[in-house]
Protein backbone atom coordinates (compact mmCIF):
# COMPACT_ATOMS: atom_id res chain seq x y z
CA UNK A 1 0.00 0.00 0.00
CA UNK A 2 1.63 3.55 -0.94
CA UNK A 3 0.91 6.10 1.27
CA UNK A 4 -1.09 8.18 -1.13
CA UNK A 5 -3.35 5.84 -1.66
CA UNK A 6 -6.10 5.27 1.11
CA UNK A 7 -7.17 1.63 -1.01
CA UNK A 8 -6.04 -1.51 -0.40
CA UNK A 9 -4.37 -3.43 -2.97
CA UNK A 10 -3.63 -7.03 -3.24
CA UNK A 11 0.02 -7.81 -4.75
CA UNK A 12 0.40 -11.35 -6.31
CA UNK A 13 3.71 -12.75 -7.09
CA UNK A 14 5.29 -12.49 -10.60
CA UNK A 15 6.26 -15.89 -10.51
CA UNK A 16 2.22 -17.27 -9.55
CA UNK A 17 1.60 -15.61 -13.54
CA UNK A 18 4.42 -16.44 -14.78
CA UNK A 19 3.45 -20.54 -13.73
CA UNK A 20 -0.56 -19.58 -15.03
CA UNK A 21 0.66 -18.69 -17.91
CA UNK A 22 2.30 -21.92 -18.70
CA UNK A 23 -0.98 -23.10 -18.81
CA UNK A 24 -1.74 -20.69 -21.51
CA UNK A 25 1.14 -21.93 -23.84
CA UNK A 26 -0.94 -24.16 -26.95
CA UNK A 27 -3.65 -21.45 -26.91
CA UNK A 28 -0.43 -18.53 -27.52
CA UNK A 29 1.55 -20.89 -29.54
CA UNK A 30 -1.68 -22.06 -32.06
CA UNK A 31 -2.63 -18.14 -32.87
CA UNK A 32 0.90 -17.11 -33.88
CA UNK A 33 1.06 -20.17 -36.23
CA UNK A 34 -2.76 -18.79 -37.56
CA UNK A 35 -1.98 -15.28 -37.83
CA UNK A 36 1.83 -16.11 -39.25
CA UNK A 37 -0.06 -18.56 -42.02
CA UNK A 38 -2.44 -16.16 -43.11
CA UNK A 39 -1.25 -13.57 -46.18
CA UNK A 40 -1.54 -10.12 -45.19
CA UNK A 41 0.43 -8.20 -47.30
CA UNK A 42 -0.19 -4.52 -46.79
CA UNK A 43 -3.59 -3.36 -48.55
CA UNK A 44 -4.78 -6.68 -48.59
CA UNK A 45 -5.46 -7.03 -44.71
CA UNK A 46 -8.84 -8.32 -44.53
CA UNK A 47 -8.93 -11.95 -44.08
CA UNK A 48 -6.38 -11.40 -40.90
CA UNK A 49 -8.98 -8.43 -39.99
CA UNK A 50 -11.91 -11.30 -40.38
CA UNK A 51 -9.94 -13.96 -38.49
CA UNK A 52 -9.28 -10.94 -35.22
CA UNK A 53 -12.78 -10.22 -35.27
CA UNK A 54 -13.47 -14.00 -34.82
CA UNK A 55 -11.13 -14.36 -32.20
CA UNK A 56 -12.20 -11.00 -30.55
CA UNK A 57 -16.31 -12.28 -30.85
CA UNK A 58 -15.38 -15.97 -29.17
CA UNK A 59 -13.67 -13.81 -26.43
CA UNK A 60 -17.14 -11.94 -26.04
CA UNK A 61 -15.62 -8.55 -26.25
CA UNK A 62 -17.59 -5.29 -27.00
CA UNK A 63 -17.85 -3.74 -29.85
CA UNK A 64 -15.78 -5.36 -32.57
CA UNK A 65 -15.72 -3.20 -35.57
CA UNK A 66 -13.66 -3.48 -38.53
CA UNK A 67 -13.74 -0.38 -40.53
CA UNK A 68 -13.46 0.17 -44.45
CA UNK A 69 -9.70 -0.23 -44.78
CA UNK A 70 -9.66 -3.34 -42.37
CA UNK A 71 -8.45 -1.70 -38.95
CA UNK A 72 -9.82 -4.01 -36.62
CA UNK A 73 -11.18 -3.09 -33.13
CA UNK A 74 -12.35 -4.44 -30.04
CA UNK A 75 -12.79 -3.59 -26.20
CA UNK A 76 -12.42 -5.08 -22.82
CA UNK A 77 -14.45 -3.36 -20.78
CA UNK A 78 -12.54 -2.15 -17.58
CA UNK A 79 -14.48 -1.31 -14.16
CA UNK A 80 -15.00 2.05 -14.54
CA UNK A 81 -14.39 2.59 -17.84
CA UNK A 82 -13.02 6.05 -17.35
CA UNK A 83 -9.80 5.59 -19.43
CA UNK A 84 -8.89 4.01 -22.34
CA UNK A 85 -5.59 2.39 -22.71
CA UNK A 86 -4.92 1.94 -26.39
CA UNK A 87 -3.01 -1.75 -27.45
CA UNK A 88 -2.11 -1.98 -31.14
CA UNK A 89 -0.33 -4.32 -33.88
CA UNK A 90 -0.29 -3.63 -37.24
CA UNK A 91 -1.47 -6.56 -39.68
CA UNK A 92 0.49 -6.03 -43.13
CA UNK A 93 3.39 -7.62 -43.81
CA UNK A 94 5.87 -6.71 -46.56
CA UNK A 95 5.21 -10.57 -47.69
CA UNK A 96 3.52 -11.41 -50.71
CA UNK A 97 0.72 -13.30 -50.88
CA UNK A 98 2.03 -16.00 -53.57
CA UNK A 99 4.53 -16.70 -51.34
CA UNK A 100 4.66 -19.50 -49.17
CA UNK A 101 3.56 -18.85 -45.71
CA UNK A 102 3.91 -21.86 -43.30
CA UNK A 103 4.77 -21.85 -39.83
CA UNK A 104 7.57 -24.62 -38.96
CA UNK A 105 7.42 -24.85 -34.89
CA UNK A 106 9.68 -26.92 -33.07
CA UNK A 107 10.01 -27.43 -29.14
CA UNK A 108 12.02 -24.03 -29.05
CA UNK A 109 11.18 -21.98 -31.96
CA UNK A 110 8.54 -20.63 -34.65
CA UNK A 111 9.66 -20.31 -38.09
CA UNK A 112 8.33 -18.41 -41.05
CA UNK A 113 7.68 -15.12 -42.56
CA UNK A 114 6.28 -12.88 -40.52
CA UNK A 115 6.54 -14.14 -37.18
CA UNK A 116 8.49 -11.87 -35.72
CA UNK A 117 7.18 -8.44 -37.85
CA UNK A 118 4.05 -8.84 -36.90
CA UNK A 119 2.48 -12.19 -35.96
CA UNK A 120 4.05 -12.63 -32.99
CA UNK A 121 2.14 -8.39 -32.18
CA UNK A 122 -0.88 -9.85 -33.30
CA UNK A 123 -1.13 -12.79 -31.41
CA UNK A 124 -0.52 -10.73 -28.27
CA UNK A 125 -3.81 -8.66 -29.31
CA UNK A 126 -6.01 -12.09 -29.72
CA UNK A 127 -4.60 -13.60 -26.82
CA UNK A 128 -4.61 -10.59 -24.65
CA UNK A 129 -8.58 -10.83 -23.55
CA UNK A 130 -8.26 -14.98 -23.02
CA UNK A 131 -4.96 -14.16 -20.55
CA UNK A 132 -6.33 -11.76 -18.39
CA UNK A 133 -9.50 -13.78 -18.34
CA UNK A 134 -7.61 -16.91 -17.40
CA UNK A 135 -5.17 -14.91 -14.56
CA UNK A 136 -9.03 -13.29 -13.13
CA UNK A 137 -7.19 -9.41 -14.15
CA UNK A 138 -9.58 -6.91 -14.05
CA UNK A 139 -8.22 -3.05 -15.05
CA UNK A 140 -10.30 -0.60 -14.02
CA UNK A 141 -9.65 1.59 -17.59
CA UNK A 142 -11.09 0.01 -20.77
CA UNK A 143 -8.54 -1.82 -23.06
CA UNK A 144 -9.10 -0.85 -26.75
CA UNK A 145 -7.47 -3.62 -29.30
CA UNK A 146 -6.72 -2.33 -32.64
CA UNK A 147 -4.99 -4.54 -35.43
CA UNK A 148 -3.92 -1.75 -37.29
CA UNK A 149 -3.67 -2.19 -41.44
CA UNK A 150 -1.90 -0.07 -43.95
CA UNK A 151 1.01 1.05 -41.70
CA UNK A 152 4.18 -0.41 -43.75
CA UNK A 153 5.63 0.56 -47.14
CA UNK A 154 3.15 2.64 -49.06
CA UNK A 155 0.23 1.86 -46.72
CA UNK A 156 2.11 5.43 -44.39
CA UNK A 157 0.43 4.05 -41.35
CA UNK A 158 -2.53 4.57 -43.16
CA UNK A 159 -4.68 2.71 -40.91
CA UNK A 160 -3.48 4.16 -37.51
CA UNK A 161 -4.24 7.65 -38.83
Amino acid sequence: MSGNNSAETTKVPVIQYRDQMVELRERILADVVMIGEIPSPTFEEERLGLFLCDRFTEEGLDLVTADEVNNVTAIIEGTDGKNKILVAAHTDRIWDASMDHAVSVTSDSLVGPGIGDNALGVAALTSLPYILKHLGVELKSDIVLLGASRSLGRGDLEGLR
